[in-house]
């Protein structure tokens, strides 16, 4: 395995990766829309990512573009997700970490139809490229952070099987987060020992949650969990990298670092509190 963080592309951010002994970074090239502006301008720069990649002794994990892709039209959708794999395959990576998607206003069953039409489509361009799409299991704007607003179905083991069988491409697969599957109160170890062989990209994160808050406000109250760095939650490490070599898995392990107490200025400190942690595990 090796360890990295997800970060917009700077050649700060590249540098920084290196000098903090870090083997990859998972560039975001921001938010999807329509008119691939995060794409567009990360292409921008592809060429000096790559160079100094090279120079720093660090590689790409993967290019993440996250948000809703099924609110957009079909044509616009396969254009920029095309220019995408075209960029994974560039900075020398395979993955392109994304977000399945929902319409919000609609059921799972009732998104369905458009999840399998639209992804049979993507994931046909994805085989054409040999790129694989992971999808990232953040539901949207979620419970413990203000109301329901689910922007993503790609979000449990239910609805992942649900997907799969829907599009049995192999280019599909997982961004594993354990801190998503944790505070939605899903076993995030069986999820490993079920879907295995559809982990393509790994984000660390972990949660830590309030149990005396939780068991006064309920999972549909405010504050009862937070993100932290790997280490400072409740995730076990130890067993979770284990149950990933166990399945097969010995790629990229990516901090995602949203831990509020570690923000702004603190931000470096959180992230190498995760890398100490992390690195004698790996």
């Amino acid at each position: 395995m090796q360890l990295g963080y997800l970060t917009p592309y700077s050649p700060e951010a590249l540098r920084r990766a290196s000098a903090m002994g870090f083997d990859c970074v998972e560039l975001d090239c921001g938010w999807f829309s329509a008119d691939g502006r995060g794409v567009s301008s990360l292409g921008h720069s592809k060429e000096e990512a790559r160079d100094l990649a090279q120079e720093s002794g660090i590689f790409f994990s993967a290019l993440g573009m996250y948000g809703n892709p099924l609110l957009a039209d079909q044509e616009s959708t396969l254009s920029v997700f095309e220019r995408a794999f075209d960029l994974v395959r560039f900075l020398g990576c395979e993955v392109l970490a994304a977000m399945a998607g929902r319409d919000p206003s609609k059921s799972i069953d009732e998104n369905m139809p458009l999840l399998q039409t639209r992804w049979s489509l993507l994931a046909k361009a994805a085989e054409d490229r040999g790129v694989r799409i992971a999808f990232e299991p953040w539901p949207g704007s979620i419970t413990g952070h203000g109301p329901y607003e689910w922007y993503n179905s790609a979000s449990t083991p239910e609805i992942w099987e649900r997907l799969f069988d829907a599009v049995p491409s192999k280019a599909l697969g997982l961004e594993y987060d354990p801190s998503h599957l944790l505070w939605q109160q899903i076993d995030y170890m069986l999820a490993v020992r079920e879907f295995g062989d559809r982990i393509y990209h790994v984000h660390a994160k972990d949660t830590k949650i309030d149990r005396e808050k939780l068991a006064r406000c309920g999972v549909h109250g405010d504050g009862w969990w937070r993100f932290t760095v790997p280490g400072d939650g409740e995730v076990d490490w130890k067993s979770l990298l284990n149950a990933l070599r166990d399945v097969g898995y010995d790629g990229p392990v990516v901090i995602e670092h949203e831990d509020e107490h570690y923000s702004g200025a603190r931000f470096a400190e959180g992230l190498a509190k995760g890398r100490d942690y992390l690195r004698p595990l790996i």
